[in-house]
């Protein structure tokens, strides 16, 4: 089996005859698709640091989650109305990270809660009583 950069999987036997062509035709395209993410992610950068540039906010305060979130909104349509260019500049100056502290960390979590059960003791073993001994006898 053999996986490429564009995440598709296929068998490769040395008897397919287009099979080497296909494997670094499908290399390719991921390659291309990597590239196209990175520049879009820079472009992203570039678009949110100038309008937090213009407002005064320090650039290193980018949140590239949040802005990766409003293009996906935006492309979307789920705001069903279009932002003209002042609310799209407005929405991307937005785009910060949080200013909170955080008190804890995230390093370590205590998830799955996982059962701890003890290890089965020995059998309590006990004499039956005359009650329970016509009963076992009207059972059989």
């Amino acid at each position: 089996m053999r996986c490429d950069g564009a995440l598709r999987c296929s068998i490769v036997r040395s008897t397919d005859v287009g099979a080497s062509r296909d494997a670094k035709r499908f290399a390719a395209a991921g390659a291309a698709e990597l590239a196209w993410s990175l520049v879009g992610l820079q472009l992203m950068g570039l678009m949110t640091a100038r309008e937090l540039i213009a407002r005064g906010i320090d650039p290193l305060q980018w949140s590239p989650a949040q802005t990766r979130d409003l293009i996906r909104q935006t492309m979307q349509c789920r705001s069903r109305r279009t932002l003209g260019a002042a609310g799209w500049k407005n929405k991307l100056a937005a785009c910060l990270k949080d200013d909170y502290v955080r008190t804890g960390s995230k390093k370590s979590r205590d998830w799955p809660d996982r059962k701890r059960e003890r290890p089965p003791g020995p059998p309590k073993i006990r004499i039956a009583s005359e009650k329970e001994i016509l009963q076992a006898q009207r059972l059989s």
